[in-house]
């Protein structure tokens, strides 16, 4: 799959099939055919809704810096505050509750949101772990 391919398939996973945002940019990586081991996969479940529901760290955002931990473990601080930066930068907060505190959690204007979080996400991974050896 190439990087537009794995993106939207993120982003599907989230809005259709039921993913929680990391479980979404895991999968999607995974079935873009970057090793993403299974068990990390079913560690993703306890990140739904910002740890277990607390509302506190984006999904998106942990589930991309596992997989930089994972892929790229010599630049995994590195590329975890670049990843961090970027997405505070462009949405001035990590925390899933205020990221969200504007929608009904159920309503689809949160889920499109929250599709865009997990879009931005996968892509600014995969240029990170592109851009080392």
């Amino acid at each position: 799959m190439d990087k537009g391919t794995v993106i939207n398939r993120a982003k599907n996973l989230y809005i259709n099939a039921g993913k929680s945002c990391s479980e979404s940019v895991l999968l999607a990586l995974k079935e873009g055919g970057i090793d993403i081991p299974d068990a990390l996969l079913r560690s993703a479940a306890g990140l739904r809704a910002g740890i277990g529901g607390s509302g506190c760290v984006c999904g998106a955002l942990m589930a991309s810096v596992l997989a930089a931990g994972l892929l790229k473990e010599k630049d995994a601080q590195k590329i975890s505050a670049a990843l961090h930066d970027k997405f505070k930068g462009k949405y001035k907060s990590a925390c899933c509750r205020v990221l969200t505190r504007k929608y009904d959690f159920q309503s689809q204007e949160r889920k499109t949101f929250c599709a865009e979080l997990v879009g931005f996400m996968t892509a600014e991974l995969l240029k990170e772990i592109a851009r080392l050896p």
